[in-house]
């Protein structure tokens, strides 16, 4: 076969979308032999899947995304300005989130609700300070910044979600370098409160006997070291 168990013909992408839409999200990063097998196929209106030595007619529509100017791209060399052309027919342009601050707490509100369902918890909403600070944030990673902080919040609040449950990093600094999987040192509870990682580690074990992670890799277990700092392994 033509790849690691290739036993039995399984349609691509483009067959799969025929007489429909494919969408290639962050085309930007496709690689320059990638751009020109796309090309090839938006011209001819043709293909030959991996492993056959026939084309394959196809006819679709092609719609792509991508968070980085492709004209920007194109004047650099990083991107085909055939194909550029190609694809720029009719271009949309969705304003950065903090160019549309309408939609924050909207969105803010729609992330908490499903974080709730996805681990059955009961976080009612956000506090007022809360809420004047994901108005006031920059948001450099956008829609998907926003959903991974207030994932976090829901997991580390109690009944709301308060402004010191927010991750928010300040963009204009670089945010300092720490290990990936593991941690030296662990912060001191303030003024006789619980700290972050006192709190981390009671939302974790009691989520523990409910995680279920899918995926080829199996599951994740999460250990504790001798100083009670979870490690994910």
């Amino acid at each position: 076969g033509a790849f690691t168990g290739a036993e039995r013909k399984k349609p691509g992408k483009f067959t799969l979308a025929a007489q429909g839409t494919l969408f290639l999200d962050e085309i930007a990063n496709f690689p320059h032999a990638m751009q020109a097998k796309v090309l090839r196929a938006l011209q001819d209106r043709r293909f030959y899947p991996l492993g056959g030595t026939q084309p394959v007619e196809v006819d679709i529509r092609i719609l792509t995304a991508t968070n980085v100017p492709l004209r920007e791209k194109v004047l650099a060399s990083e991107f085909r300005r055939d194909l550029y052309h190609r694809l720029n027919e009719f271009e949309i342009r969705v304003p950065a989130l903090r160019e549309r601050k309408v939609d924050i707490l909207h969105l803010a509100r729609r992330f908490l609700r499903l974080t709730n369902a996805e681990l059955e918890k009961h976080v009612l909403g956000f506090s007022a300070a809360a809420e004047e600070a994901l108005l006031g944030h920059s948001w450099p990673g956008n829609v998907r910044e926003l959903r991974n902080v207030v994932r976090r919040a829901v997991l580390v609040a109690g009944g709301e979600v308060k402004l010191e449950d927010l991750a928010l990093l300040d963009d204009r600094r670089p945010a300092p370098a720490r290990p990936a999987d593991t941690v030296d040192q662990v912060p001191e509870p303030l003024d006789g409160k619980k700290s972050l990682w006192d709190m981390v580690r009671e939302e974790v074990a009691d989520l523990e006997p409910r995680a279920r992670v899918a995926g080829g890799a199996g599951a994740e277990r999460l250990e504790r070291d001798d100083r009670g700092v979870g490690r994910l392994e």
